[in-house]
């Protein structure tokens, strides 16, 4: 549940999954390509069903880190609600690693993850 790949890009979090509200989630991105760009985020998503996503916590830093690797930590507030799927309601929680690309499309790279 911890590590996890997406072509070339490597998302792996500590501790694994699921999350507990409050605590520190330690995501380390390896993208052996990252190159460019006006930089490079680690964020954690919210993702509400019928609601646009909300950034709930995000890390900035050199797009060169990527491709070396990078341990960032983002911190879990103490009071998401714990994932669900139910009576035409979801919420669900995402980290993104993303390349800022000026006057063009970012790149980036998902993996879902478990908090509550």
């Amino acid at each position: 549940m911890g590590a996890w790949t997406e072509g070339e890009v490597t998302l792996d979090v500590d501790p694994a999954p699921p999350i507990a509200p409050g605590g520190h989630l330690r995501v380390n991105v390896h993208w052996p390509s990252a190159a460019g760009g006006r930089g490079a985020r680690v964020e954690l998503y919210a993702d509400l069903k019928a609601a646009p996503p909300v950034r709930i916590a995000f890390t900035e830093l050199p797009t060169s880190e990527l491709a070396h690797g990078s341990l960032v930590t983002l911190e879990v507030p103490h009071d998401v609600p714990p994932v669900f799927d139910g009576a035409g309601l979801s919420l669900r929680y995402r980290i993104r690693a993303l390349i800022d690309r000026p006057l063009r499309s970012d790149l980036a790279a998902e993996r879902n993850v478990v908090i509550g």
